[in-house]
């Protein structure tokens, strides 16, 4: 997987030096009220991700924090959609390392959005399956808690 991380296939590297990534997080940012469009841009967007020039470059434009939003602002944290877009933030953070990370750290709505989500899960989540989602927004928080930018967010009350 490593190999297919760094070097990529002749698809993803063409992927790459297109506007596919603009594009996708385009009609991802304009799209937030068809589900059925933004199904289809989330899976795509963690299909490419394997490839880490495609992830940094997602990264960089600001899509984990847009994933975040879009699963705070779902009413049913068991739904499809809120687990395809968790595999595709997973996706981007794994093959991007701790510079995804960083960027997420540094925007406030992340961290706000993620303590949402996570109080929200703790209340209402009974079922082995809110456990696991659970643990995997646990784990997601301590990556954005690791980068000292995040501290205050977690810190302010309001």
């Amino acid at each position: 997987m490593e190999e297919l991380y760094s070097n990529g296939t002749w698809n993803l590297i063409g992927i790459s030096k297109s506007d596919i990534p603009e594009t996708l997080v385009g009609i991802l940012a304009e799209n937030k009220k068809c589900k059925e469009v933004l199904e289809v841009i989330i899976e795509t967007i963690s299909y490419c991700s394997i490839y880490r020039p495609i992830a940094n470059k997602f990264a960089s434009m600001g899509v984990l924090k847009d994933l975040v939003l879009l699963i705070s602002e779902n009413n049913d944290f068991r739904s499809e959609f809120v687990k395809s877009s968790i595999d595709a933030i997973w996706n981007i953070i794994e093959v991007g390392g701790s510079f995804v990370t960083q960027t997420m750290a540094t925007e406030a709505e992340v961290v706000y959005a993620l303590r949402t989500i996570f109080e929200k899960v703790l209340e209402e989540g009974y079922k082995l399956d809110d456990k696991a989602f659970r643990n995997e927004l646990s784990i997601l928080i301590n990556y954005v808690a690791i980068c000292q930018d995040s501290h205050w967010y977690f810190l302010d009350r309001e």
